[in-house]
């Protein structure tokens, strides 16, 4: 009898053990999963620069610098304290194209592709963390999904390398410190997603180029589709006409026949007599310049003007598109022109006394309302702490303006620049980075977890209060 019963005893005894285990490790946080991917990634990146091979000169390059680049390019911000083209080796711009195209896509886009590869099973805690970093509504469908992200973004950076590679070497005009095959490359990566990063040397960007609307326009259409996001160009390839679009495609698309022009129009106006910008130019490059700068103002970051030449009202104009950034599950940042929708359709009904508020004959449902209004405060409160602490932490001599320009360009993550960085002290240096990796994850991480307590909130209300507002 007593043999009979011990080994009952202890397979009850491992039961309660194990499964509350198991049950904590399934139920790790996907937000936190996301943070903390990200966070090794930068120190990969970071530990990877600082050693003797990613630099031109063979020596260590310093962690304030390493940290920065490594974030900037993980973020997809195109922010930098040392010219790409002339400090880091080929390893070292190696490795800033891969942390770019790591950022751009997602860690866990990279890492579900290569289980598949290597035939392991993707769990469901990997799943919803995908599902989280692409805002998807389902974890159905994920692996073929990520496959199908990879293999778009691979076609469009390969067609695009092969473009700017035959424009680079039929124009000996096109100047880039490295050879033209690796310049199309570092440049295809760079556009598609959104990074902002440059191989033309001299702090300079794009500008060799200006006067170039073929390499521009190739330029183009790479961060456009990088920034409407993968899911609004898969949506536009499957179904045919705009009413059978997605509420969702419809909002981000309209939003960006909207804020493209007019970015356009304010950026060709107000630097039309500047001569340190567009005044100089020809009118055909003086459109072409300020079609390319309204495309990349919300998410590339690429310039072909320098910007610490920039009228003070153009810089301010250019914040607002910053601060609204690319749409979500794009290669971009800022609030998202999806948050802008929203914020559009609650505003509408409030102006119309209607009880819901709608786009394109659908509802918006009431908690994406909250969380838009959450991330504009959260963005709003962002800005207002990091602007004083980057206007002190410089070593030269500051303005305000640039300061709010660069802080926002940082949260973005855009990566347009008045040359506040590379005044940076190493303080500077270091709360910019952490500026960048807010700016890329903060926003998305919170919207999610707002949207995650918002599904399990309890069904207890309480009596209606009067407030007074406006």
């Amino acid at each position: 009898m007593r043999e009979a019963i011990v080994p009952i005893r202890r397979r009850k005894t491992i039961r309660l053990v194990v499964e509350p285990f198991r049950r904590r490790t399934t139920n790790i946080n996907p937000q936190l999963t996301l943070v903390a991917g990200f966070l090794m990634i930068v120190a990969i990146g970071t530990v990877l620069l600082t050693l003797p091979f990613s630099s031109e000169s063979g020596e260590f390059t310093s962690f304030p610098d390493a940290l920065f680049t490594a974030t900037s390019a993980t973020g997809t911000v195109g922010l930098v304290v040392v010219d790409t083209a002339t400090h880091w080796s080929r390893a070292g711009q190696v490795v800033i194209l891969v942390l770019m195209e790591v950022g751009g896509l997602g860690f866990m886009g990279g890492a579900i592709v290569l289980f598949l590869a290597l035939g392991r099973t993707i769990t469901i805690h990997q799943r919803r963390v995908f599902q989280e970093s692409l805002s998807l509504r389902k974890i159905g469908g994920v692996p073929r999904l990520a496959r199908r992200l990879i293999i778009f973004t691979l076609l469009v950076e390969g067609i695009g390398a092969l473009l700017l590679f035959a424009q680079i070497t039929s124009d000996p005009t096109i100047t880039t410190e490295d050879p033209a095959w690796w310049s199309a490359t570092f440049h295809a990566v760079s556009a598609y997603t959104g990074s902002g990063f440059d191989l033309m040397g001299g702090f300079h960007s794009l500008q060799g180029a200006a006067l170039k609307p073929l390499f521009l326009l190739t330029m183009m259409a790479m961060i456009i589709p990088g920034d409407l996001g993968f899911l609004v160009v898969l949506d536009l390839l499957g179904r045919r006409g705009f009413s059978r679009l997605s509420m969702e495609t419809k909002i981000i698309l309209s939003a960006n026949f909207v804020l493209w022009p007019l970015a356009a129009l304010g950026f060709f106006v107000l630097e039309f007599a500047n001569a340190q910008t567009l005044g100089e130019m020809p009118l055909v490059h003086k459109i072409t310049n300020s079609i390319f700068q309204a495309v990349t103002v919300r998410n590339a970051g690429f310039s072909t003007v320098t910007f610490a030449q920039v009228g003070q009202l153009t810089l301010v104009f250019f914040m607002v598109f910053m601060v609204i950034g690319a749409a979500s599950a794009s290669m971009g940042g800022g609030l998202k022109v999806n948050t802008l929708g929203a914020l559009v359709a609650g505003m509408r009904a409030g102006l119309l006394g209607r009880p819901h508020a709608e786009a394109f004959g659908r509802t918006v449902s009431p908690d994406r309302i909250y969380v838009a209004v959450t991330l504009l405060l959260l963005y709003g409160a962002w800005i207002a702490i990091a602007v004083p602490i980057v206007f002190a932490l410089q070593s030269l001599s500051s303005q305000l303006i640039p300061s709010l320009f660069d802080s926002i360009s940082a949260l973005g993550p855009i990566g347009l620049s008045t040359g506040v960085p590379a005044s940076l002290s190493l303080w500077g240096k270091i709360f910019m980075s952490i500026l960048m990796f807010v700016g890329r994850l903060g926003p998305l991480t919170v919207a999610l977890a707002l949207l995650r307590r918002s599904n399990r909130a309890s069904l207890r209300t309480y009596p209606v209060g009067d407030l007074r507002v406006g």
